[in-house]
């Protein structure tokens, strides 16, 4: 279960991936003034670690690649009552018929196909690079946890976390998984990890207001207390009384 709640494994990358080298042979790669990255590409294992660059660059390239494949519709005024074509029938798309009208791009004279948007999109995140370059998963992403009244002194403004939007590990930049618990059933009652992005306390100056973040951040569980009896509240660090 931890291994599941923890997985940063992006299918999307993999197929995307897997579907640019079938449409680039080994000699345009290699000739191509995008080699370095593709060849990182070709050796990423798709992972969304925080230490890790290549997701951002994955990342910002999918994003240019859809955008100038879905280009009539992205660019027509009446946008909003068609539905956007979801990433597996993009990526599907590329893999099965890179000849499609829809990879035409409605700005050009000329005619491209799924190769030339592959390489368009290479183009933009070269450019992209040299605006604003970036180490690694964690500061591309820029994620952050806010507080639940949105009051930015109560929140964390920047989070170097792994994990994306559609990926098991789902923190996105200002989104994710607010609880991880596994829970076993025994016999003399019930067992659980879990963790959160916070504290026990929320008193924004008690030291327990968000001492468990940069557990939640590297993968790791506390053991959870179950109350079976009244004496246990004895051993509590604090409690509050409401009247």
């Amino acid at each position: 279960m931890k291994q599941l709640q923890l997985n940063n494994f992006s299918l999307k990358a993999k197929t995307a991936i897997e579907a640019i080298f079938h449409n680039l042979d080994t000699v345009e790669i290699n000739n191509s003034k995008h080699a370095s990255i593709l060849n990182q590409f070709k050796t990423w294992d798709c992972n969304y670690d925080s230490t890790s660059r290549i997701p951002g660059l994955f990342d910002r390239w999918y994003d240019y690649f859809y955008k100038l494949t879905w280009d009539e519709i992205l660019n027509d005024s009446t946008k909003e009552n068609v539905k956007l074509p979801g990433d597996p029938i993009t990526i599907q798309m590329l893999n099965e018929d890179s000849k499609m009208k829809y990879f035409d791009m409605t700005s050009t004279p000329q005619i491209e196909n799924g190769k030339d948007i592959i390489l368009l999109a290479l183009d933009s995140l070269q450019e992209y690079l040299i605006k604003q370059p970036f180490k690694n998963w964690g500061e591309y992403k820029k994620a952050s946890i806010s507080h639940m009244a949105r009051i930015p002194a109560f929140g964390i403004p920047f989070i170097s976390s792994s994990g994306g939007a559609d990926i098991l590990n789902a923190h996105a930049r200002t989104w994710g998984p607010s609880w991880r618990m596994i829970v076993e059933l025994t016999q003399s009652g019930p067992e659980a990890i879990g963790i959160y992005p916070g504290g026990q306390s929320g008193n924004p100056g008690s030291k327990y207001y968000m001492n468990m973040v940069e557990r939640w951040r590297t993968g790791e569980y506390r053991k959870l207390q179950y109350i079976k009896n009244p004496e246990q509240l004895n051993k509590a660090i604090s409690t509050i009384k409401f009247n």
